[in-house]
């Protein structure tokens, strides 16, 4: 005769839930109702978060199509090359230059500047916005390449008091996403020490955002001076301008203040 094996109860009657035997019935009931509710919780709780997260965006990097350039090189504030285009302002294109990895152009952009070149890389792009990661040597050329052959003029446009994020815009135009906020501080911190050109991202109330590439007071890097600050939201003051299609704000690294 066998002893059909029953769940243990404790001195005041209360079902024990062994894992090797049924669950009690007792329990049992509990779970059909606990369990439903739970789930449907959670789910709800996870959904909201979801919509609480900013888009990553809608970054591109086309590694996998290498595209070539022929255009004027700029080596101040930072690497860019400015080539033809009939839709873009004056059309002419502005491109940031980068190398592989975390690193900047100036290096190899040395010595072109006002020179035309031929350039060929990987483009990330996001919101109109290009940068090239460079691939192969910049090849210098004789030559003329229209209205890009001529240096962007600077258009003083006035004093401004902004606030938002200093990014680093190879990952933000497309190598991470996301490629902002803390969760990217230390990345993009490392990314604008080897040279990438840092970028301030300003958004408006109405979803729509303003780049600035950021300069010194005279208009030269400021690197070194942004690095504490990277990823922080932070108030900037100075003079903007506009070179090109390219709007530059000149600060003074003292005046960054941390919001």
């Amino acid at each position: 005769m066998t002893e059909e094996c029953t769940n243990p109860a404790n001195s005041n009657g209360d079902e024990i839930f062994v894992g090797y035997l049924p669950t009690p019935p007792g329990q049992r009931r509990f779970l059909r109702l606990i369990l439903p509710p739970l789930v449907l919780g959670f789910v709800g709780a996870g959904t909201l978060l979801a919509w609480t997260f900013r888009s990553p965006g809608d970054g591109r990097w086309n590694l996998d199509q290498p595209e070539e350039y022929v255009g004027v090189i700029a080596t101040q504030p930072y690497a860019m090359i400015r080539v033809p285009d009939p839709d873009a302002p004056d059309g002419v294109r502005t491109i940031l230059l980068v190398r592989e990895g975390k690193r900047g152009a100036a290096e190899i952009a040395r010595g072109l500047d006002g020179r035309i070149v031929r350039v060929r890389g990987t483009v990330l792009q996001r919101d109109g916005r290009q940068l090239l990661e460079v691939i192969e040597p910049i090849e210098p050329l004789a030559g003329d390449v229209t209205a890009a052959s001529q240096p962007a003029s600077n258009q003083p446009i006035g004093q401004v008091t902004v606030r938002g994020e200093i990014i680093d815009p190879k990952c933000y135009f497309g190598a991470m996403k996301p490629g902002e906020g803390k969760t990217h501080k230390e990345c993009a911190t490392l990314c604008i020490a080897g040279g990438i050109p840092p970028m301030f991202l300003v958004r408006g109330v109405d979803g729509s955002k303003v780049y600035y590439l950021l300069a010194n007071e005279q208009g030269e890097s400021v690197t070194q001076s942004v690095l504490p600050f990277i990823a922080d939201p932070v108030e900037l003051s100075g003079m903007v301008e506009r070179r090109g299609d390219l709007l530059v704000l000149r600060i003074e690294p003292d005046s960054i203040r941390r919001l």
